[in-house]
């Protein structure tokens, strides 16, 4: 590997982790730091569903699984290849556990919302399935094929396939969420006490 690239890449890591903290807040007075509150962290029983705090893992997981990839056509080839596996399966397993397990059922919602669900639930299925795809590929193409240059092209295709569909899912997520309300505070779930 090129030294100066790597170095590179170190140095602009390095800016964006250390800079973005002091610009976050453009200067905006948050109130006395020195005040102390007791028990601001709310336990797993207090949400009304569990689906945020999982989703999140795929969504990560499969976006950086893009990254890897394309970097691996130029850099650290195999050991690159290995991460991507790691990401890929890690990200079918958060995006499946999100939807199968901790997917949270809706009720009351208006012919909008529901439009936005559906949405929602569709790119979900998609990120799953393109998320299976690319992984089976990734692995043939990995140990099978030896990383050809035609069948990791494949595999990029199938992983931007996958991120695009979980980035779509979340933003129909936060959409519902943020715009519609649904699902802040419990609203427009279904209860089962």
């Amino acid at each position: 590997m090129n030294m100066r690239l790597l170095k590179i890449i170190i140095i602009a890591l390095g800016i964006a982790i250390f800079t973005t903290p002091s610009f976050a807040h453009e200067g905006h007075d948050h109130g006395d730091e020195n005040t102390k509150v007791e028990n601001i962290s709310a336990s797993l029983d207090d949400f009304p569903t569990l689906h945020p705090l999982v989703v999140h893992f795929p969504i990560v997981l499969l976006l950086l699984a893009v990254v890897s990839q394309l970097a691996g056509f130029f850099i650290w080839k195999n050991e690159l290849g290995i991460i991507t596996i790691i990401l890929l399966a890690g990200g079918l397993i958060g995006a499946y556990v999100s939807g199968a397990y901790v997917h949270p059922h809706t009720e009351g919602l208006n012919e909008r919302m529901q439009a936005m669900l559906t949405e929602h639930e569709r790119y979900a299925s998609w990120t799953n399935w393109f998320s299976l795809f690319a992984l089976i590929a990734k692995v043939i193409s990995h140990f099978i094929l030896k990383r050809k240059w035609w069948s990791e092209a494949i595999v990029m295709v199938l992983i931007f396939i996958s991120a695009y569909s979980v980035s779509m899912a979340g933003h129909h997520g936060s959409q519902m969420v943020h715009i519609e309300g649904i699902g802040a505070k419990g609203k427009y779930l279904e209860q089962h006490n």
